[in-house]
């Protein structure tokens, strides 16, 4: 895996962090000026996820006592996945941090599931990517895609667990290369 750096001390993220077992950081605006589209689809994001065993949490969840984008930089090592959430309310300075947040996700090997209101623009370097669409009202079809993506998370994660298995399991072990799978089985 490649070394990745801290953008706030330049020192490589390599050394302990604390896991959340089953964590999955969630991206969205909070506070005021959260509009209601974006109030349903976390309602039914954290729904989904509890009834899955999983914890959803939020920067603002999380005390801390360092800098904030420390702080999301460690909730995110410690978390499986995360979840991005917007819609055409959110502000456009809060629709660069969730990107941004995004972005570190994907660093740090971290899949995320972003979940969006049907008239919602994507940044144009997402145009191609998968997500979730949410229309007023039809929360039952938001559940049950943000299900499946889910289902496909945690089917990854077992596969990577079962590669890591099976590299323990050989003949010549190579401990390096088992570590790595059971690192990517991240859940």
């Amino acid at each position: 895996m490649s070394l990745i750096f801290s953008p706030l001390t330049e020192d490589a993220l390599e050394g302990p962090f604390q896991p959340i077992p089953k964590g999955v950081f969630i991206m969205l605006q909070l506070g005021e000026g959260i509009s209601r589209l974006e109030v349903d689809m976390d309602t039914a994001v954290d729904e989904i996820l509890t009834r899955k065993k999983f914890e959803p949490i939020k920067a603002t969840t999380r005390r801390g006592h360092k800098d904030y984008l420390e702080k999301i930089i460690q909730i995110i090592r410690g978390c499986g996945f995360g979840v991005a959430i917007f819609s055409e309310y959110t502000s456009a300075s809060t629709l660069a941090n969730i990107f941004f947040e995004v972005a570190l996700c994907n660093l740090l090997g971290k899949p995320v599931i972003i979940v969006k209101s049907v008239d919602a623009k994507a940044p144009s370097d997402f145009v191609r990517t998968e997500w979730v669409t949410y229309t007023a009202g039809k929360g039952a079809k938001l559940k049950k895609e943000f299900t499946e993506s889910v289902n496909s998370i945690v089917e990854l994660a077992d596969f990577y667990e079962k590669l890591g298995d099976i590299a323990m399991e050989a003949e010549d072990v190579d401990l390096e290369l088992a570590f790595e799978r059971y690192k990517q089985a991240f859940l």
